[in-house]
């Protein structure tokens, strides 16, 4: 398995008298990791990376690690075009095998974290900063300030984005959903209080709390027809962050956890409301002999149709 380096719990949670599979984010069902780059946490959860560009992990000396702080980890692109600034805005890099968490993302200075585990919380190994004491030898000299930093588990919940650091205090309210391993982790941090005791016992609590993963994603459909239609595939852009080329006759699904959808076509860009209680669907299209392509918003009942039609498509004309 390509994931073997992660740790990952995957529970059917059933309800009702024939059971109902819960439907999770697409990045705790995948076989293999898409590679790229991820400009958000949506992209992670959705596994659909909207940057591919070439790049190399690089392990950062210890010396650097201490002192300079940061991740574990550097990023070299071959495309030199890719700055610093851009750097701090990217969430987080698939290479297909493993994932890498950007540590600005919470704070800490650029560099960036391997993913150890999926789950109801997602969690990384990584380096928190304590001032030690701060002294000054009279008024007229500056402050000395002593820090020095420590290993510690930072966690993603993937109900909100939010990513925090893995504390005494936080886990022990994560735990009170599991009164037998809150029990125990009191019991156990008298003796050994350090983040590997939070990162045994954050896995144990994924192992059987998938269920309150809760995303609520928003089904679209993207949807283009085969009649009149130009050769030339579509780009559309989602929320100014995921790709996609649309050529005739194709069917493209779609998650959101937004109420609201942005969709821009050819430069021009309108957001959308997006349905709770049914499925969203857009017609796209670029007719033959016209330069500029169109979208719309149809009601359920027409994208369902169209959306059949393309899908038999192929079967009505191999019979």
């Amino acid at each position: 398995m390509v994931k073997s380096r992660i740790w990952i719990t995957l529970i059917i949670v059933l309800s009702g008298a024939f059971g109902h599979a819960q439907e999770l984010p697409p990045i705790f069902k995948v076989e293999k990791f898409k590679k790229g780059i991820y400009r958000n946490v949506d992209e992670f959860l959705n596994d659909a990376p909207s940057i591919h560009r070439e790049f190399k992990i690089i392990r950062r000396p210890p010396l650097h690690q201490e002192w300079l702080l940061g991740g574990e980890f550097s990023l070299s692109f071959e495309d030199s075009t890719l700055n610093r600034k851009l750097l701090k805005e990217i969430w987080g890099v698939s290479t297909g095998e493993k994932i890498l968490i950007n540590t600005s993302n919470y704070g800490s200075m650029l560099g960036f974290e391997e993913l150890i585990g999926l789950g109801r919380y997602c969690y990384w190994k990584g380096k928190g900063t304590r001032i030690n004491n701060m002294t000054s030898p009279n008024d007229a000299q500056p402050l000395s300030i002593e820090s020095k930093y420590y290993e510690c588990i930072y966690i993603l919940n993937p109900n909100n984005g939010k990513i925090f650091e893995l504390t005494d205090e936080l886990m022990q309210v994560i735990l009170t959903n599991d009164n037998e391993l809150l029990q125990r982790f009191s019991d156990e941090k008298k003796k050994n209080n350090d983040f590997e005791l939070h990162q045994s016992y954050i896995r144990q609590y994924n192992a059987s709390h998938m269920g309150e993963i809760d995303v609520n994603p928003y089904d679209v459909v993207f949807y283009r027809r085969r009649k009149k239609e130009s050769e030339i595939p579509i780009q559309l852009i989602i929320n100014d962050s995921v790709y996609y080329d649309i050529p005739a006759s194709k069917v493209l699904e779609y998650k959101i956890r937004t109420p609201e959808i942005k969709i821009c076509v050819d430069g021009f860009c309108q957001n959308f409301k997006i349905s709770i209680t049914e499925k969203n669907y857009f017609e796209c299209s670029k007719p033959l002999g016209k330069s500029k392509s169109i979208f719309r918003k149809v009601e359920s009942k027409v994208g369902v149709f169209y959306v059949r039609e393309i899908q038999n498509y192929p079967e009505r004309h191999e019979n």
